[in-house]
């Protein structure tokens, strides 16, 4: 599955794309992102509207899209693209230039390893998660059922 981040900036009358795995082909990143982004702006500026934020309404429609230039991005990488996902929705700040960097480094397994558990704790605890109590009893019977036997391969057992 592939993700990206679309961010609004109503002040600079900006679309940013920014994606992990965005390819080095030029002519084609606009294409990849027009049917998506003409989508979203048309959406969010239907609302606004509608809550009566016509002035912001207009600036939305003709906001122009850019998408972010990504250094350590790797478009081979898709299994991480939510990890990078939210990486970039806790770190961007509307800022281009090139000293922009959501602090991951290109084949950091360690650090996304580290990123995965901590988003997934955030998710699981999260008070409106309604599977919460679920995930957790599961997770501490895998861990009683490893206790016992330290060669039981628990991930078959809890996907199985």
């Amino acid at each position: 599955m592939k993700y990206y981040v679309i961010c609004v900036d109503v002040r600079r009358e900006k679309v940013y794309v920014l994606d992990s795995q965005n390819e080095s082909m030029e002519h084609c990143r606009d294409e990849k992102y027009q049917t998506t982004i003409g989508l979203l702006k048309s959406m969010l500026a239907d609302y606004m509207a509608y809550a009566g934020h016509v002035h912001r309404s207009n600036i939305v429609r003709r906001s122009k899209m850019t998408v972010v230039q990504i250094k350590w991005g790797d478009f081979k990488n898709i299994n991480d693209t939510g990890v990078y996902m939210m990486r970039h929705m806790e770190m961007f700040m509307g800022d281009l230039s090139s000293s922009w960097t959501c602090g991951l480094a290109p084949k950091l397994k360690k650090q996304l390893n580290l990123l995965r558990v901590r988003y997934c704790a955030s998710l699981i605890g999260w008070e409106k998660n309604q599977v919460k109590d679920a995930i957790v009893t599961s997770a501490n019977d895998a861990y009683d059922l490893k206790a016992v036997n330290p060669s039981l391969n628990i991930d078959a057992k809890l996907l199985g």
